[in-house]
């Protein structure tokens, strides 16, 4: 009777704190998408075709992008082929396809002009964490966004969602709910992969600012190129074992 008439007082307080943490999250969420810097995509040609040995395909939001950096050559995927090609007698032709702002769902609508690729990369989570996509949408429509791109014989690598929490943009009770979202979808792709038979990359990396943009949510080219380096590995780690 104690316990139950202790649990009776202590429930509401608990709940009025956490409806108190969610308001203010949503006020810094309106505030940082009015106020938030916002970089553009990097430029340069997304597309090189000349016959290799290896074709890549990589698709996602705005890392995949080159969100963060200048040149598309300083961004994630071209620094995952340089380290795929260093040393090894091997070439890729390679197709970016990516958005800066996009979800899993938008990339139904990406056209690609390398078919059936014998590597398919895809990097998407962070703006389906932040628009709060539910975790059966994401599955299924990842699943869709792999049927669109890969054929039978293409290595499909999927890339861990980043711990959001800890982006510096992103202020307190904010970056803990979106952690939360992020690391319940991160579970949700774990779980997709492997009844999917695809290749989960835990690719996480420090979020510390020597290796994020200034705008404290996109990585620059020296996180690029960690990033790239823990995804290259994995990949060539996989295919070596095939």
């Amino acid at each position: 009777m104690v316990v139950l008439m202790f649990e009776l007082m202590v429930l509401p307080g608990i709940i009025l704190c956490f409806l108190l943490l969610l308001f203010i999250a949503l006020y810094q969420g309106v505030n940082l998408k009015r106020n938030a810097l916002r970089l553009p995509e990097a430029s340069g040609k997304r597309l090189q075709t000349t016959g290799s040995d290896f074709s890549i395909l990589h698709v996602g939001e705005s890392p995949v992008a080159g969100v963060g950096v200048e040149e598309i050559k300083q961004g994630l995927t071209h620094q995952i082929i340089e380290n795929l090609t260093q040393d090894r007698e091997v070439t890729f032709d390679w197709e970016i396809l990516a958005k800066n702002g996009a979800r899993v769902f938008d990339s139904l609508t990406f056209e690609a002009a390398i078919k059936e690729p014998d590597i398919l990369i895809i990097s998407f989570g962070v703006n389906d964490t932040t628009k709060l996509t539910r975790g059966e949408t994401f599955s299924k429509t990842m699943k869709a966004c792999v049927h669109c791109f890969a054929s039978g014989n293409t290595r499909v690598f999927m890339t861990s969602i980043p711990k959001v929490n800890r982006f510096p943009l992103l202020p307190a009770p904010l970056s803990w709910l979106l952690g939360i979202k992020a690391f319940l979808l991160d579970r949700q792709l774990q779980k997709l992969c492997h009844q999917e038979g695809w290749t989960y990359i835990h690719s996480e990396t420090d979020p510390e600012g020597s290796l994020m943009a200034q705008d404290g949510y996109h990585p620059n080219a020296s996180g690029y190129r960690v990033w790239a380096g823990i995804i290259a590995n994995k990949i060539f780690d996989d295919l070596q074992r095939r």
